[in-house]
């Protein structure tokens, strides 16, 4: 006799098809709309984290040790140029080169979206990673800020 399923039961699917990546030499990295985002709202340190943490996988150190200088070199001047000159000037046509910056490193250098996901090897860090990433990124930048307007006002 065949049982009959009940119309309010989930339907029942063999969820084994599902390929996993994980285990050993599965590398997470950042997508490049990870990294757009990420830099679009914490700014150039989180965008250069996203980039440096990208090289770090493939096994690029010395371009990692790049991206690491140039990142901090934009951070600092970025922060002094907001500091010394009028905070509103230019403000927001800067800050959309950061993101820009990141999806052309991450999209052209590194990797793209189909490669990674079809890729056996590779998979995406969680968007909560971003969101961490973001926020801590925030927290320094305010905290580099306030130190250097502290800097600027003892003058």
């Amino acid at each position: 006799m065949e049982e009959t399923q009940s119309p309010y039961a989930p339907p029942k699917s063999d969820i084994s098809i599902v390929p996993e990546k994980e285990g050993p030499g599965v590398k997470r990295v950042f997508s490049p709309a990870q990294g757009c985002l990420g830099a679009l709202l914490g700014g150039a340190l989180p965008g250069a984290y996203f980039v440096t943490m990208n090289f770090l996988a493939l096994g690029a150190r010395k371009r990692a040790r790049l991206t690491i200088v140039v990142g901090s070199i934009i951070v600092v001047s970025s922060l002094l140029w907001h500091n010394l000159l009028h905070p509103r000037l230019l403000y927001s046509s800067v800050r959309i080169v950061y993101p820009v910056a990141a999806w052309l490193v991450i999209g052209r250098s590194q990797f793209t979206e189909p490669q990674i996901l079809a890729s056996r090897m590779l998979t995406f860090h969680s968007n909560w990673r971003v969101a961490g990433v973001v926020l801590v990124g925030l927290l320094i930048n305010l905290a580099l800020a306030l130190v250097l307007s502290h800097l600027v006002s003892l003058r």
